[in-house]
């Protein structure tokens, strides 16, 4: 992976989309078929507002590594945005069983528990 994986995150979350796709682009060939590559990649589509593309890139990282917990939050964030709180609660469970636990995943977790009306689980 070139760079570092802040670099492309931070690119994307300052709109400098076209920076974070000039640091992906230096990935060697070999190094694309990674969880990294592809979250990287779904994370610019994200930025992009192309969400049917970052999904696809985002099962693509999960597929290569099931446990890529960046992988597991950014695709519950979706799933939840889009109003499919059942996969959403999936991923989340998943993101919050990779230590240490990511707080924000535990945090919307509550909130999709609570949305659904599982006030024992929120809690």
């Amino acid at each position: 992976m070139p760079k570092t994986i802040s670099e492309i995150e931070k690119a994307c979350m300052e709109g400098r989309v076209g920076d974070a796709e000039k640091i992906l682009g230096q990935t060697p060939k070999g190094e694309t078929e990674t969880a990294d590559y592809q979250f990287h990649l779904g994370r610019i589509r994200e930025s992009q507002g192309r969400y049917e593309e970052a999904i696809e890139a985002y099962e693509r990282a999960l597929q290569l590594d099931s446990t890529h917990r960046p992988t597991l939050f950014r695709l519950a964030f979706l799933y939840d945005l889009r109003g499919e709180e059942n996969l959403a609660i999936d991923y989340y469970k998943q993101c919050i069983q990779q230590p240490p636990i990511h707080e924000g995943a535990l945090i919307n977790l509550g909130v999709l528990y609570e949305d659904v009306g599982r006030y024992d689980d929120a809690i």
